[in-house]
């Protein structure tokens, strides 16, 4: 019987009888003889997709120090007027392969049927958490609140008309553990039209993943906007914590940028697919707005 897996450094090993610990560096708690006894060595691409759904765990407590165990990790859903697509982005979190997740729906005014598709899903599925705005305030006010009220270690984004790939949870976890990051971004594909052709996009925002510290040490969500705040939010920490604004297209950079000095994570694998509504597909009107903005409030942001 497999009584874990290792790769590299990386192992999950049974500790004692149904108790797993995952460890990024093995060999300052087990030795050679008594790893190789109880794990099985394993490829990249055998420890990543199988570790997780080996386990099936649902561990509450995160350790400090080398030896991590299974996080908790929040999903935050705003959602406005998505009758027509809520459904397919909630059922793709509840697939994941992941399984210790909380789901943060936030429903931003809608006047369709969105709540009604919500309430339904919420009696089948009991990882959903269900907040509604009195009124549509935006994407980013919807964000901070499930920020404040999530319960994870780790945070990341869903927005209502996409979905994730059934292992992106699994493989944002592994990628921000492994590297020490303080945030990843993986990337992502445009669908035009259900079933139509599929068009690179690369970098997706809404894969931001981070640890519930990273909103402490940077701050949230811009409010006042509604376009380029989860970039904005993105610049802003890279400034407190390089002391500088170094790219006037830091769009650019976080698209070409590999790992980066345990600050960013890339994931250069394509897992969300981004849905039809809205405009999301970059042209030139748009990167003149999103440099507008950036320029804008990193004058604010200096002056504070």
């Amino acid at each position: 019987m497999i009584r874990g897996i290792i790769f590299r450094n990386m192992a999950c090993i049974e500790y004692a009888l149904g108790k797993y610990q995952f460890l990024t560096d093995w060999s300052q708690f087990y030795d050679g003889k008594e790893v190789s006894k109880k794990c099985c060595v394993a490829s990249e691409e055998y420890f990543y997709k199988n570790i997780f759904a080996f386990l099936q765990l649902e561990v509450k407590e995160i350790s400090v120090g080398k030896i991590l165990t299974f996080p908790k990790v929040s999903v935050i859903l705003p959602v406005y007027q998505g009758e027509k697509t809520v459904r397919m982005a909630v059922k793709s979190i509840i697939k994941q392969t992941y399984k210790n997740i909380e789901l943060i729906i936030i429903n931003d005014g809608s006047t369709d049927g969105t709540e009604e598709i919500i309430l339904e899903m919420m009696e089948k599925y009991s990882q959903i958490k269900y907040i509604k705005n009195g009124e549509n305030r935006g994407v980013y006010f919807s964000r901070n609140i499930g920020i404040k009220e999530s319960a994870g270690d780790f945070i990341t984004m869903q927005d209502a008309d996409d979905i994730s790939d059934n292992y992106r949870i699994e493989k944002s976890i592994g990628h921000i553990i492994q590297g020490g990051f303080e945030f990843i971004l993986a990337n992502g594909q445009y669908i035009p039209e259900l079933g139509g052709q599929v068009s690179p996009v690369r970098v997706t925002m809404a894969t931001f993943m981070c640890g519930k510290d990273f909103f402490e040490k940077y701050g949230i969500y811009d409010e006042n906007t509604r376009h380029s705040g989860d970039l904005e939010l993105l610049d802003r920490a890279y400034f407190k914590k390089y002391g500088e604004y170094k790219f006037d297209n830091f769009w650019y950079w976080l698209n070409y940028t590999p790992d980066y000095d345990n600050f960013y994570g890339h994931i250069y694998e394509n897992l969300y697919y981004i849905g039809i509504d809205g405009d999301r597909i970059t042209n030139q009107n748009k990167i003149k707005k999103r440099l507008q903005y950036l320029n804008h409030r990193r004058k604010e942001f200096k002056n504070m």
